[in-house]
């Protein structure tokens, strides 16, 4: 079961949630933000309302009387000292280490705006991708499959061939659109949610990959 999925060459993982907890370090800085603009608003609430967005997409849509790259800086200035709010998950260094050995080509597709780089080298993980493209690379940030298009074009790979591991349904939709296959993993998403977009395949942890 699943065999179609494992064997196919070229790797796309999602960041958040995917391969790394970044809970903490989110509502942190959206509370970070709240606090020194005065907002009143909700970081837990903020955070969910704007999943899936790129941040200056999200401060635009929250606050649009602001300058939402102003406040994008600042958030990312937050996240940058206080990495020691991030943790890779468990199950993710030995299931890159896997298929890596397995001779799979991995990258990473992600809306974040910047430091995902960083952020994976501070988790030790960097060195298993070989390409990170975030929202300031891709042609355009998920759901648009443009991100997982340009992954294709530059592995020389067909659709056919690619797969894209993330958690959300923004994933999901990237994935089928740009017609490769779908894994999504359940972290803290409702499990019921993530299975009413038709993923290829729903798995609890990473290492059901390479079982």
């Amino acid at each position: 079961m699943n065999e179609h999925i494992k064997n196919r060459k070229m790797w796309v993982f999602d960041f958040d949630g995917t391969l790394i907890d970044t809970g903490d370090l989110i509502a942190g800085s959206f509370q970070h933000i709240i606090t020194t603009f005065g907002l009143g608003l909700d970081a837990r609430k903020v955070w969910k309302d704007t999943e899936g967005m790129t941040l200056i997409g999200a401060y635009k849509h929250l606050v649009p009387e602001l300058d939402a790259e102003a406040l994008a800086t600042e958030h990312l200035r937050f996240q940058e000292s206080n990495t020691h709010l991030v943790k890779v998950y468990p199950d993710v260094p030995l299931t890159l280490e896997t298929l890596r050995a397995f001779g799979k080509q991995l990258s990473v597709l992600t809306n974040r705006t910047g430091n995902a780089e960083s952020l994976l080298a501070h988790c030790g993980i960097a060195k298993h991708f070989e390409l990170v493209m975030t929202a300031k690379t891709a042609p355009k940030p998920k759901p648009a499959p443009d991100g997982i298009q340009a992954l294709l074009r530059h592995f020389g790979a067909h659709p056919d061939q690619a797969v894209i591991v993330g958690d959300t349904r923004h994933d999901i939709t990237a994935g089928k659109t740009a017609g490769v296959a779908t894994v999504v993993v359940v972290r803290d998403n409702n499990r019921a949610e993530l299975e009413s977009h038709r993923p290829d395949w729903v798995i609890d942890s990473l290492l059901e990959l390479t079982q």
